[in-house]
Parts: structure tokens; C-alpha cells; sequence
């Protein structure tokens, strides 16, 4: 700014300081409003708490099987004539056909690791 500028008023600068009738006064904290923040931010809580019980509850019941001891000990037979069937080296193959008839023709080869075919086995369907 140069001495040639004429004085600008207080009111036109943006960076002078308010006037203390335009100054908002800063809003006490009172015990009262204290107690309203509280109360809302735990109604808050007991509402999302509330909807998260509700929709645990409504959307999966918990049981998949009657008896969890069962389908363990059921698990664990299916373990072990896993192990041995792959300590056996063996290869299975199916086939599925079909005929104009709308039948259905499963073919299965089972071969042991020597690649000779597996005999004296069953399959049910």
C-alpha cells in the first residue's frame, strides 16, 4: 500500500478484528447440557446394540447339526478312510453320458498304483 492510497475503514478489512456487537458470545457449559450429551451418546450405544442383538438373533439360528460330537466323530472317520484310501495310491475316474432317452449312464474306473484296475468294490447311488 502506498501513502497515495486513502485510509481504508476498519469495517472494509477483512483481517481487523470484529466489533464486539457483531462478536457472537461463547455458549456456557452447563451441567444440563452435560447431561443431555451423555444421554444421547448412550442412547446411541443401547440403539445400535439393540439393532446388532436383533439381527444376531433373526438371521442364523446356530445349529447346523444336532449333535456337534457326532459330526466330529463322523469327521474324523471320514479322515481316516481318507488317509488310507490315498495311501493306496489309488485313481478314480467317472464318466457321465447321457441318452437320448433322458436316461443317465455313470461310468467309473478305478485303478491302483500300479494302474491295474481295483476290483471287489461296490458303489451305490
Amino acid at each position: 500500500m502506498s501513502n497515495r492510497d486513502p485510509p481504508m475503514d476498519a469495517r472494509m478489512n477483512p483481517f481487523s478484528p470484529a466489533s464486539d456487537e457483531t462478536q457472537a458470545q461463547p455458549r456456557k457449559i452447563t451441567g444440563l447440557l452435560v447431561l443431555g450429551f451423555m444421554l444421547a451418546f448412550f442412547a446411541i450405544i443401547v440403539g445400535v446394540n439393540a439393532f446388532m442383538v436383533h439381527a444376531a438373533l433373526t438371521t442364523f439360528g446356530g445349529v447346523e447339526t444336532a449333535s456337534s460330537y457326532q459330526a466330529g466323530q463322523t469327521f474324523e472317520r471320514e479322515v481316516a478312510l481318507a488317509k488310507l484310501q490315498d495311501a493306496q495310491h489309488w485313481q478314480v475316474d467317472a464318466k457321465v453320458t447321457r441318452a437320448a432317452a433322458g436316461t443317465t449312464r455313470l461310468d467309473i474306473t478305478a485303478q491302483d498304483g500300479s494302474g491295474a484296475p481295483v476290483g471287489d468294490v461296490t458303489a451305490s447311488a
